[in-house]
């Protein structure tokens, strides 16, 4: 099984960098709004990782996604009641609206590889520490919650 060992955060700001690199190597798009709409995504994204960490403190449980096997409870309310993974989902934003900010056509190649990164070198060895430390309630959540959107 697969190990947390790199925090998400820093996994986002490598392809942040990746983005930015390549909107200076490459040619960039432009258009009408591309800083509004890359600000609107951006506020979506930090809203959707504070309502994430604050469900969280709520129940008095960690947010350190290198241990996810120390979580004291099973958080299904608020955000969690639309996508298991709303801090990632925050990720994304986060990364999407950085890549439109710089006009990056990267983004259609970058943004997929991080969604695929961090499914697999987070949120999969998350899954099956739930799954251990909560068994068929966790089952039952992910049933009827998706792990992204």
């Amino acid at each position: 099984m697969l190990k947390t060992k790199i925090p998400p955060p820093i996994i986002a700001l490598v392809f942040i960098v990746l983005l930015y690199i390549s909107s200076v190597l490459m040619a960039r798009f432009t258009f009408e709004g591309q800083s509004i709409l890359a600000l609107f995504i951006f506020i979506l994204g930090l809203g959707c990782v504070l309502s994430g960490a604050i469900e969280f403190r709520k129940v008095n449980t960690t947010v350190n996604p290198l241990v996810p096997e120390s979580a004291s409870h099973l958080v299904v309310g608020g955000i969690f009641k639309y996508t298991r993974n709303p801090m990632y989902v925050g990720l994304c934003a986060a990364i999407l609206a950085f890549g439109i900010y710089v006009g990056a056509w990267s983004i259609f190649i970058l943004l997929p590889l991080f969604v695929i990164s961090i499914t697999y070198l987070q949120i999969v060895p998350e899954e099956v520490a739930m799954q251990k430390l909560f068994g068929d309630e966790y089952k039952s959540y992910c049933n009827f919650v998706r792990r992204w959107l």
